[in-house]
């Protein structure tokens, strides 16, 4: 005797309408939708409110140059930095923009 295993195929519109009635439900009205962090790793302004050049890290952070080209960040060759979230030591891998 063998045993025949069905599987049920969900139609793409009922992944889709299950997923609108479980956004609209009040429970998950409360939650915070988290958001990408746009503006500079050390000042925190949002892109577009001020026009600087922002560097790219090699630790993947982005910061101003403007931010990181003082005291306790740069080093005396002007191409190291230690990044001002994980502290490390890091070269700039470009600009992103002027």
């Amino acid at each position: 005797m063998t045993i025949k295993k069905t599987v049920r195929v969900i139609p793409a519109s009922e992944i889709l309408k299950n997923a609108i009635k479980n956004l609209l439900k009040p429970d998950n009205w409360t939650a915070p939708v988290p958001v990408p962090k746009f503006g500079c790793a050390h000042c925190d302004e949002p892109d577009g409110t001020l026009i600087k050049k922002k560097i790219w890290l090699s630790c993947g952070h982005v910061v101003h140059y403007d931010c990181i080209n003082c005291y306790p960040y740069s080093m005396n060759d002007g191409e190291t930095w230690a990044c001002p979230v994980c502290i490390v030591f890091v070269k700039n891998i470009g600009i992103l923009y002027c």
